[in-house]
């Protein structure tokens, strides 16, 4: 038992959370689901919940009807990379509990925005309907768990979330209600299908996952690249600043703002462009080409 949450911590052979309602078939077994029991490990994609860790816990020969129960964060009811393994449980198994709790009392030594989650599994058959509870704060919560619970099917699991087979965090009854009624008469937007909205999802560039469209430094150098002072880097006859001030005979230990006389002409709304200036730029129509108002190209 952990002391601070009052839940049976799982052993190595498996195991259930405390208060957890008996099994519909009125045994208690608890093996754990293990590659004896035939039942594949899904890929450990990353994130919040070692996926493969999961379902290959224990070390117990597990048979039909063997019982798991972790607690886990709540990346596995909603976590892409979880995918696998909702679809494990919901598909080759019978998925009994998922009960939500929020870590605002800091139960775990976490974030309080934290949410665990004890999940009862069966092994064998098939999910018809999930027991669920969200956002629960109190622990003692998941010794009435019965009261709490609302069934979530395994239908509205694959209309709320066809393809990652996410689990969406509702209250009670009347939230499916409400949920039926909008997918009833809504497309999803990620619908392939000939009524969809053709919508293709993109994110920025990161030097991760598109490494390949930044070629290395020496690469750059070769070219002729270099950094300037605000780590931009430069191709061409260009100076640091140090060279422009001393040009211009600038002391950057004791820097004075400039006097800069601004021209009327700056204020004239009615120019185009600044005015013509003697030199080459004066000449043809260059852009200090003054234009009346009235003219129009040709």
């Amino acid at each position: 038992m952990t002391p601070a949450t009052g839940l049976e911590r799982p052993t190595a052979t498996g195991g259930s959370a405390t208060g957890a309602p008996p099994p519909a078939g009125g045994h208690d077994r608890t093996e754990a689901m293990t590659p004896a029991t035939g039942l594949e490990r899904p890929p450990h994609t990353g994130g919040s919940v070692d996926a493969e860790g999961v379902a290959g816990a224990g070390g117990a020969e597990g048979a039909a009807g063997g019982r798991l129960g972790f607690v886990v964060p709540s990346g596995l009811y909603s976590d892409n990379g979880t995918g696998a393994l909702r679809e494990l449980f919901i598909e080759r198994c019978r998925w009994e509990w998922l009960f939500g709790i929020e870590n605002r009392d800091k139960v775990f030594p976490i974030h309080r925005s934290y949410k665990f989650n004890p999940v009862i599994v069966e092994k064998g058959g098939a999910t018809e309907a999930i027991r669920t509870a969200f956002m629960r704060r109190n622990v003692d919560d998941w010794e009435r768990a019965e009261d709490l619970a609302t069934p979530y099917t395994r239908t509205q699991v694959e209309r709320f979330s066809p393809r990652s087979r996410a689990i969406l965090e509702i209250q009670s009854k009347r939230d499916l209600e409400i949920l039926e009624k909008i997918y009833a008469n809504a497309v999803l937007l990620g619908d392939d299908g000939p009524d969809g909205w053709g919508i293709r999802y993109a994110r920025e560039f990161d030097m991760t996952n598109d490494s390949r469209l930044f070629p290395p430094r020496p690469q750059w150098e070769a070219k002729g690249y270099r950094p300037d002072e605000y780590s931009r880097w430069l191709l061409g006859d260009w100076r640091p600043i140090e060279e422009l001030w001393a040009a211009l005979g600038v002391d950057p230990a004791r820097p004075e703002p400039a006097e800069v006389a601004l021209e009327d002409w700056l204020f004239d709304t009615t120019l185009a462009a600044p005015p013509a200036t003697s030199g080459p730029r004066a000449s043809g129509a260059s852009i200090g080409t003054r234009i009346p108002s009235s003219a129009t190209p040709s």
